[in-house]
């Protein structure tokens, strides 16, 4: 049997991140491409929306094609509803067969599977919304969805789930 270990879709940042999520994630070698450390944002929910938008603005500018990605549809159709009523464009993405486009889109994580993206937002990463053990690897599909930027926004307390070297992330 032979494993392969090398990751090379993500960055190096990115990498070193969402391997300690998982369990023996220390196998994962990361490919040496450069990009920005993941980033924390601890908010109050009315904030929550206006730090998304801000990130999505910011990411619209850098031409990044992002995926918000939630825990289950009902979060992904809260979310897409608050940005629309803020007036931010964002797809919403609610079956399999759906067709991707470019810009912003809303994904519940069962859907986000095999998919990437240049920069994903996970939303509500809270003790909360994600705090059993058998979801490591959902987490880990979330957060590992990303190519170059990851967000990660939550309410309250973080997800233990996500409790890995400081050094890895930024907390803003």
């Amino acid at each position: 049997m032979v494993q392969l270990t090398k990751s090379y879709r993500s960055t190096k940042q990115l990498t070193d991140f969402t391997k300690q999520v998982l369990r023996q994630g220390e196998k994962i070698e990361s490919f040496n491409r450069q990009g920005p450390k993941p980033t924390l944002w601890q908010r109050s929910d009315s904030e929550a929306i206006h730090v998304l938008t801000e990130i999505l603005k910011q990411n619209n500018i850098d031409k990044l094609t992002t995926a918000i990605i939630t825990k289950d549809l009902a979060s992904a159709q809260v979310v897409a509803q608050k940005l629309k009523a803020n007036g931010t464009k964002a797809v919403l993405i609610a079956t399999a067969n759906q067709r991707l486009v470019d810009g912003t889109l809303v994904i519940p994580s069962y859907l986000a599977k095999g998919l990437e993206f240049d920069a994903v937002i996970m939303w509500d990463a809270s003790k909360n919304n994600y705090h059993k053990l058998d979801e490591t690897q959902l987490v880990y599909t979330i957060t590992s969805r990303a190519m170059y930027k990851l967000d990660i926004i939550y309410t309250g307390e973080k997800s233990p789930l996500l409790d890995v070297d400081q050094h890895t992330y930024i907390e803003k």
